[in-house]
């Protein structure tokens, strides 16, 4: 009897149980606008940034965009981005969905035009949702991987592709956010060092030497690795030589300049070079010659 009344009791409790999950089975968590959050799977091994932020960092004005049933593109005036230095950028939009219930896919291409230089970054699958949205498994710098962007002001503009099955409104915001900055300081002299260890590539005609593959970061959050880099000339070295030291990393990509002054038979500098925390490939090319390291900036 006591168990017959327990059971009794109890099923109205778990009926209710059972109502409540396939609410939350069917009616995910809406985003800011309301919505349900709509996603769909990109290709393997690809990011999916549906809805995604890089991170709250900079932003240009919101646009709204209405989405027509078909194929259809826009472009979308962003003003005007200012970089007051060279920097390393990700960019990202955020999409929210503001009404509508139609299948769709979004992808995006920004166009960045300075008065010397100008950039475009792919933006595939951006936002969908009810259709699979397939992209590259590459990264694409400026949007999965730094992009690095010359000092100045840039008319920026988004051209807005889709598929829809139907009409939608949607806003869109880019977001932007900067990188650290690697640094290199030209040294008077040639440094002293326990070890030289030499980079892939490098002969007796010509080297770039590191003294160490990781270092700890400082005071000012940068790791110091000393250069140096040389080039034998048999009949004598004379003027300059110029070179270019490139690295790249998760959040940073950087090309610096290389003068190399003649010294007897030589062409040489002496370098130091300052890393945020990470792993970097560092490439000196010295003519048609590619000498390459991989260095390590650890914490202090």
């Amino acid at each position: 009897m006591r168990a017959r009344t327990l059971v009794l009791v109890l099923a109205p409790v778990l009926a209710a149980l059972a109502s409540l999950f396939i609410l939350l089975a069917f009616f995910p968590e809406p985003l800011p606008g309301g919505h349900a959050s709509q996603r769909s799977p990109a290709s393997p091994g690809a990011s999916n940034p549906t809805h995604g932020i890089h991170s709250p960092g900079n932003a240009c004005p919101s646009s709204e965009l209405t989405l027509t049933a078909g194929r259809g593109e826009e472009v979308l005036s962003l003003g005007s981005i200012n970089f007051s230095e060279s920097s390393n950028v990700i960019f990202k939009p955020e999409v929210q969905l503001l009404s509508g219930n139609a299948r769709f896919i979004l992808s995006a291409t920004l166009e960045l035009e300075g008065s010397a230089r100008s950039y475009k970054v792919e933006m595939p699958c951006i936002a969908a949702s009810g259709m699979e949205c397939f992209r590259v498994m590459m990264l694409i710098p400026g949007f999965d991987a730094p992009m690095l962007i010359e000092k100045g002001v840039y008319s920026a503009r988004l051209r807005v592709s889709w598929q829809s099955s139907g009409d939608l409104k949607v806003r869109i915001t880019l977001r932007y956010s900067l990188g650290e900055n690697a640094e290199l300081e030209e040294l008077p002299e040639p440094p002293e060092a326990p070890e030289w260890i030499p980079f892939n590539g490098s002969t007796r005609s010509y080297a770039v030497q590191v003294d160490g593959l990781s270092s700890k970061a400082g005071e000012d959050g940068l790791a110091s690795f000393k250069l140096l880099v040389w080039v034998y000339v048999p009949g004598g070295a004379e003027g300059a030589m110029q070179a270019k030291l490139r690295v790249e990393g998760d959040e940073v990509v950087e090309e610096f300049p290389l003068e190399l002054r003649a010294k007897g038979p030589y062409f040489e500098g002496a370098y130091l070079l300052k890393l945020p925390p990470g792993v970097y490939s560092v490439t000196v090319t010295l003519s048609d010659k590619a000498l390459t390291a991989i260095l390590r900036a650890l914490t202090g």
